[in-house]
């Protein structure tokens, strides 16, 4: 979220150094199957909120190679706690989650409206 906030401010030098350095950690904290996760747990949230900053800071969450882990992506992890219904899922094997529908949906807009040439959401 804070790269969020940061991301029209990149083409100042400190904010840029800033959110380089946010990038390089995010990248690390990637699991091996494209995911993200918080409080121990990987989940859809995190996956949205990282596709997010990503897409604000302009950086496709789909191909750029440092958010890719084994073939798989980010966006290509989020899309796996879509449900049969179209909602998404905190976790695996739990059902429907308002919160993480409503994330998922908002960073699934990101990416579109990034695809488009559009402004950030």
């Amino acid at each position: 979220m804070a790269l969020i906030a940061l991301a029209p401010y990149i083409k100042q030098a400190k904010v840029k150094k800033a959110i380089d350095r946010a990038i390089t950690y995010l990248s690390k904290q990637q699991q091996a199957e494209g995911g993200f996760g918080s409080w121990g747990t990987v989940n859809s949230e995190s996956c949205a909120q990282v596709i997010c900053a990503l897409t604000a800071c302009c950086v496709n969450p789909n191909t750029d190679k440092r958010f890719v882990k084994n073939g798989k992506s980010v966006l290509d992890k989020l899309l796996t706690y879509q449900l049969p219904d179209g909602s998404f899922c905190h976790g695996k094997n739990s059902g429907s989650n308002l919160m993480a529908t409503e994330q998922s949906l908002y960073a699934l807009a990101a990416v579109k409206r990034a695809e488009q040439g559009e402004s950030g959401l």
